[in-house]
């Protein structure tokens, strides 16, 4: 898959000599600079003599032509997510910092999760103080951030009753989608859906017929689905309920090329983690081991020295993960060096 939602959250800190590179893009999570194996033997001056380093993985990463993109968000509007929209607007930066490096080509677009309102069930929000009017963002729209965060406010007004799945339904069918929908979905572009919210769906959308049409409208292989579901840590949020959610199971049936997320209130993290794995799929490595407890870890790419950045373990990644930076089109051969202490 070339890129893979939400979506999702990027910490850890590597040990030793492996440093950033230009800062923590996001709380706890660093990028991180290759260092030659060679002059770290052993790793640090407290390290105990005969530490050595040894290669433990090899991954290969698949080629990746740089391709459009259109994401599509499901936003709860119901009446518990106002502070929940601040804080996803509040992640700008952390978000469209993957797409700034990829240079992406892309479309976002909003819908809510209210199929009673006639201004809603799943047209796309309109983009507040848009000139022309636009229904969603593009890498021409003008200042970018304050566009993002005015439309991801959808307010928490809307129905109570969250038919996410419906209006995702809405959104990429007729009429919507060759009406008032137009021109969001791009023949030659990727396609991501990203669900937030604190509620289950309620629609009576059957997942497995809506995963079929929309692998009708897409390649398969261009889909990513991510559910963003429970958004707090709070005694209210239980793992093990949330996980049974129809949202949950949706993103389940995309695979490897969906994501789920549960009770995270970590927001920078999670959209910088979310939006590397949509837009960089193929350069996100699982790891068979925690970079956790190791004087010294480093990355090659193609036997040269890369910069990565490492994410802490997820149900996805229960050992973590990292995500290669920048990303090469033509993909490579990944190793990654462990230094082997007592």
């Amino acid at each position: 898959m070339r890129w893979s939602l939400l979506f999702l959250l990027v910490v850890a800190s590597a040990c030793g000599r492996t440093k950033p590179v230009n800062g923590p893009p996001g709380k706890g999570q660093e990028v991180h600079e290759y260092v030659d194996p060679s002059q770290a033997q052993p790793p640090d001056e407290n390290a105990p003599p005969g530490c050595t380093l040894r290669s433990v993985e090899d991954h290969t990463l698949p080629p990746m032509p740089r391709r459009p993109l259109d994401v599509l968000f499901v936003i709860d509007d119901s009446c518990s997510m106002g502070d929940d929209q601040q804080r996803l607007s509040d992640n700008f930066d952390a978000f469209f910092g993957p797409f700034r490096a990829r240079q992406v080509d892309f479309h976002i677009g909003v819908v809510t999760t209210d199929m009673d309102a006639t201004n809603r069930m799943g047209k796309l929000v309109p983009v507040p103080n848009s000139s022309p009017a636009a229904t969603f963002l593009t890498n021409a729209t003008p200042d970018l951030s304050s566009a993002f965060t005015s439309l991801v406010n959808v307010g928490s007004d809307g129905s109570s009753i969250e038919q996410g799945l419906g209006a995702a339904s809405a959104a990429l069918h007729d009429p919507l989608l060759s009406g008032e929908n137009a021109g969001f979905v791009r023949r030659n572009a990727d396609l991501a859906l990203v669900f937030f919210g604190d509620e289950d769906d309620q629609s009576t959308v059957v997942i497995d017929d809506l995963v079929k049409d929309l692998h009708t409208l897409k390649d398969p292989n261009t889909i990513t689905a991510v559910s963003i579901l429970g958004l707090d840590s709070s005694f209210l949020c239980f793992p093990g309920l949330i996980s049974g959610w129809r949202l949950a199971a949706f993103a389940r049936a995309f695979g490897d090329h969906g994501e789920t997320v549960i009770c995270r209130s970590d927001y920078s993290d999670l959209m910088r983690t979310i939006a590397g794995r949509i837009v960089n799929s193929q350069c996100v490595v699982g790891l068979m081991r925690e970079l956790t407890g190791h004087h010294s870890v480093h990355v090659t790419l193609d036997g040269q020295p890369t910069s990565y950045v490492e994410n802490k373990p997820d149900d996805r990644f229960p050992h973590g993960s990292i995500e290669i930076e920048p990303c090469p089109e033509a993909g490579g051969q990944v190793q990654i060096f462990y230094d082997d202490c007592p």
